[in-house]
């Protein structure tokens, strides 16, 4: 991790970028050798020179290879952020201490009231669960990924971009909502809530919120995976040596949003998941990208509901509500609101089971809500 302590005076000063909730600011400012000092406790803490004690003060944070792409791409001499994502604001020195906390081996941000950089997204627009249909439209008896299910049920709402432009770079966020499962706990069966990107290569990267059967544990996990040659694939960490990039979601703390980035660049994909409530960064992900990979082409956000065995006898209640994506990003180049680059196109069949809702909300972000409920 790399964190910078900027005073907030000396940001609204070398802030180069007028657009609202994004600040650039330039790199000579950042690698000039004497403009921070670096804490002797915290070796990734950076606290601008001079800062008074009571100067009200943000947080820069970030991973510190997420910070060397951004530096090695920066457009114009200046690193462009979405301020939510990155970007925490407090009154003091003495403030923010007071709102760091360790939990393992992160560290917790916890925000500072009235942090302006916040913003708050409803879960509210579509308060119910949609209607479970009564026709069946299942995709019949198939094996995914070394898994024999009897049965699939999906839907999706689906996206084109519609720009010229290429694009290297989404943010947003998908909130693990409501997870209720009662029965005798027999029913074998994952339930897989997703946003899907698929690149110009034809591959896909998939922010994947999976609810689990009672004979898997009936959990939560968050994770991504890669979508190539018709086979989803795990996405090795950062350390790469071993696959355990699940993230635990624990179903007691829900709805819990999480912050994803996904990018494409230099022939990798690189996925960062964070802690929305905390600015903890918990994942880490990278993976060769096909050649000719340079940008987002199309869009999803599904629901599925997959069964290994028959019939279904457990009740349950599923939401990811909502998965917005907020920012996208030109090759190198400036964030744009989603709406400006991605068309809907017409949905599917309804299904049993599953259900998929979306909209673009009055700030341009491209919004989708999945379901999965029995009966």
């Amino acid at each position: 991790m790399i964190n910078f302590i900027i005073s907030q005076k000396t940001l609204k000063e070398i802030d180069q970028d007028k657009e609202i909730a994004v600040i650039s600011i330039p790199v000579l400012y950042l690698e000039r050798k004497g403009t921070f000092l670096q804490s002797k406790e915290r070796a990734s803490f950076f606290t601008e020179a001079g800062i008074d004690p009571d100067d009200p003060i943000v947080i820069l944070r970030m991973p510190i290879e997420m910070y060397k792409r951004f530096i090695r791409e920066s457009r114009d001499g200046k690193l462009s952020l979405p301020e939510e994502y990155f970007i925490r604001y407090y009154k003091t020195s003495t403030d923010l201490n007071s709102h760091i906390k360790t939990e393992g081996n992160f560290l917790q941000f916890l925000p500072s009231e009235n942090d302006p950089s916040l913003t708050n997204i409803s879960n509210d627009n579509f308060p119910n669960d949609p209607p479970v249909l009564s026709t069946q439209a299942a995709i019949p008896s198939l094996n995914f990924n070394g898994e024999n299910y009897e049965q699939m049920f999906e839907f999706r709402q689906h996206y084109l971009k519609t720009s010229a432009n290429s694009f290297d770079y989404s943010i947003g966020q998908i909130t693990p909502n409501r997870w209720n499962l009662n029965g005798a706990g027999t029913d074998k069966f994952d339930i897989y809530q997703e946003r899907e990107y698929r690149f110009n290569s034809n591959e896909a990267i998939e922010i994947v919120v999976k609810f689990r059967d009672m004979p898997q544990g009936g959990k939560i996990v968050l994770f991504p995976t890669l979508f190539r040659n018709g086979a989803s694939e795990p996405i090795p960490t950062y350390e790469g040596d071993q696959w355990d990039g699940y993230l635990p979601v624990d179903e007691n703390d829900i709805p819990h949003a999480y912050g994803y980035h996904v990018q494409t660049s230099g022939g990798k994909y690189y996925i960062d998941i964070e802690d929305m409530n905390t600015l903890s960064w918990i994942g880490s992900y990278q993976e060769s990208a096909a050649g000719g990979t340079t940008t987002f082409n199309e869009l999803w956000g599904s629901s599925e509901y997959r069964q290994r065995s028959l019939p279904t006898s457990d009740s349950f209640s599923a939401r990811t509500n909502p998965v917005i994506d907020e920012w996208v990003r030109v090759t190198n180049g400036n964030w744009q609101k989603p709406n400006s680059i991605w068309s809907l196109q017409p949905a599917g069949s309804t299904v049993s089971y599953v259900d998929v809702m979306t909209e673009f909300d009055s700030s341009g972000n491209l919004i989708t809500r999945s379901y999965a409920k029995y009966p």
